[in-house]
């Protein structure tokens, strides 16, 4: 039988509490591998939640699915961002966007509807935790792409004089 455990209620509080907590947990290998938040950070970043909000009282899945929204969150901002037209409110951490643009961004990235009318204040602490873990798909191709030649350093022997031929590539 399933554990009987309560619904999280959230609140803008909580929220920056998590990424607060999830911030100080980041640099620390034992917590957090290239895969991701291990059990012991897991383990440790709800306890440490808990001990600040003990309210809250939120179970370690509770935190990972906050934590997996969260980031899916920025993910839809970040990437809507650098759609053409878009602009950025940096002290409000809202979209700047003209109705028609809405429209496109909403298809393209669903969960940015959400903050059409209000501000995304956590970006930038996520933008900290996640950078240079989420994939952004620039670095994708496919293997029907045409992989670009190699370029070639022309390197000088050692004991050939200055000014002298360079020595050709392999």
């Amino acid at each position: 039988m399933a554990k009987n455990v309560s619904r999280a209620a959230w609140n803008t509080v909580y929220e920056k509490g998590l990424v607060d907590v999830l911030l100080e947990h980041k640099d620390n290998p034992k917590f957090k591998s290239q895969n991701g938040w291990t059990a012991e950070g897991w383990n440790s970043i709800t306890n440490k939640f808990n001990e600040r909000y003990p309210l809250a009282h939120y179970s370690k899945q509770q935190m990972q699915d906050k934590d997996k929204e969260l980031k899916s969150h920025y993910k839809a901002v970040r990437d809507s961002r650098k759609e053409s037209g878009v602009g950025w409110n940096d002290s409000l951490c809202m979209i700047v966007a003209e109705p028609e643009l809405w429209e496109k961004l909403i298809l393209a990235h669903p969960k940015v509807a959400k903050y059409q009318k209000k501000p995304f204040p956590l970006y930038y602490s996520l933008e900290a935790l996640h950078e240079g873990s989420v994939a952004t798909g620039d670095l994708n191709f496919t293997s029907t792409q045409q992989m670009p030649p190699p370029s070639f350093i022309h390197v000088r022997p050692l004991n050939a004089p200055p000014g002298g031929p360079l020595a050709a590539p392999p």
